[in-house]
């Protein structure tokens, strides 16, 4: 069992040196997962290379499906066998036991996003699946509202995966946050964050996630599940502690509803209690089920 260092929080993506970061890998080089979003299979964090030993995070891999996406400067990353180069605003999906890890040959400073999930979100419907990231340009069109692009962004992406494994059935999804018309996207920083929650308090915020999936033949079907979330009324001094415990610096709207971010909430609305986690599963069952899918035996969308 090897031990790597030991974390210490810093309060914004800032270059710099960070403290230890702990990741224990046993022997098989499979690393332990301790979850740390209540109630849910899902462990995120946001780190730098620089607390890892020579910018060098150890080679491990695990069942989770992993999601990375760099904040600032640039790493390489090594996934079983490839190394890809990733800058600010790049991400990539690491599938179920790839080994994989991060790291910076010239030992430079590097930001970056983790958020490692269980499958379990689609192995409750008992559907084997593999996960893979779509390169695709996420930028809003002239004039297009948030749930236009919402909508177009989840057909482009399975698309893009479904052009690369003809006669599978894909799933492309994307999530947008509505205020007045507005999209409210990712603040990245504790100032961009602390802006949006001032301009969100005692509003109500349209969360609205776009399916699309592809069946085997190519028929593209789509939904959309919308949640309306009531903001509490909020004080700067409530919000500044709130972004300072959590650093929702990835997170669309900045409140996370499976963390703290249910404090700011006074009410949520959804036609799919699953929906504002990310992946709206009582939707994504009827569209299965209409593209050929077995869910359950007899099952009618």
């Amino acid at each position: 069992m090897g031990h790597f260092g030991a974390q210490t929080a810093r309060p914004s993506p800032e270059p710099g040196r960070a403290g230890r970061k702990t990741i224990i890998v046993s022997s098989d080089l499979s690393e332990r997962i301790d979850y740390n979003i209540p109630d849910l299979p899902i462990y995120a964090r946001r780190d730098a290379l620089s607390s890892f030993p020579d910018y060098r995070c150890p080679c491990h891999w695990h069942r989770d499906l992993e999601f990375i996406h760099v904040i600032s400067g640039q790493m390489q990353y090594f996934v079983n066998g490839a190394i890809v180069t990733l800058e600010a605003g790049n991400g990539l999906v690491v599938n179920s036991s790839r080994l994989h890890y991060g790291f910076s040959p010239q030992q430079r400073q590097c930001w970056f996003t983790c958020v490692v999930v269980d499958p379990e979100l689609l192995e409750r419907l008992g559907i084997p699946f593999i996960a893979e990231a779509s390169d695709i340009d996420e930028t809003s069109r002239e004039g297009e509202t948030p749930v236009e692009a919402c909508q177009r962004l989840a057909v482009e992406k399975a698309k893009w995966v479904a052009a690369k494994h003809p006669g599978a059935c894909v799933i492309g999804s994307d999530q947008v946050a509505d205020l007045d018309g507005v999209r409210l996207g990712k603040p990245h920083t504790r100032e961009l964050s602390i802006e949006q929650l001032l301009a969100m308090q005692g509003h109500t915020i349209v969360f609205s996630t776009a399916l699309a999936v592809i069946a085997p033949d190519g028929t593209v079907r789509e939904k959309l599940s919308q949640t309306r979330v009531k903001m509490r009324p909020l004080t700067r001094e409530t919000i500044e502690a709130y972004v300072d415990r959590e650093e929702p610096y990835d997170c669309a709207g900045s409140a996370k509803i499976e963390k703290l971010g249910i404090a700011l909430m006074e009410t949520v609305e959804s036609d799919d209690p699953t929906s504002l986690i990310g992946l709206p599963l009582m939707a994504l069952t009827t569209l299965l089920t209409q593209s050929g899918v077995t869910v359950l035996p007899g099952l009618k969308a």
